[in-house]
């Protein structure tokens, strides 16, 4: 019972914060405004989103698109940004050319996370 009880306590004490995990900050959204236009930029250059890691600060760039050799054509990243959280989410409009060569236009919701490294990928909604 006494282990039960010292197992218990530590699960607590690690839910509420004090198990020596990285206090969770909200994001800086000038940062990631920046790290989402180099990712686009290095993306419409034909670059491979792995370089993006190499910067400063380091930017982990996540596009399902990008990976599966979609080409960018062209994109518009919108003015503002909405802070949830610990992201800040960018709207983009994305001109892209897949294999068969015709262009599609898409409305993209980015989800941008800064800290040591920048982590950029589409939102989920």
């Amino acid at each position: 019972m006494r282990a039960f009880v010292v197992v218990l306590a530590s699960a607590a004490a690690a839910a509420s914060g004090c198990g020596g995990q990285p206090e969770l900050k909200p994001a800086d959204a000038s940062l990631g405004r920046a790290a989402l236009l180099r990712g686009l930029e290095a993306w419409q250059a034909g670059l491979n989103s792995e370089e993006l890691k190499q910067g400063k600060p380091p930017v982990q760039f996540n596009d399902a698109d990008w990976r599966a050799g979609w080409r960018l054509v062209r994109f518009e990243l919108a003015a503002g940004h909405d802070e949830v959280a610990v992201h800040v989410r960018f709207r983009a409009k994305l001109t892209l050319e897949g294999p068969d060569g015709k262009p599609k236009e898409r409305a993209i919701v980015y989800r941008v996370q800064t800290g040591e490294i920048v982590t950029v990928k589409r939102a989920d909604w």
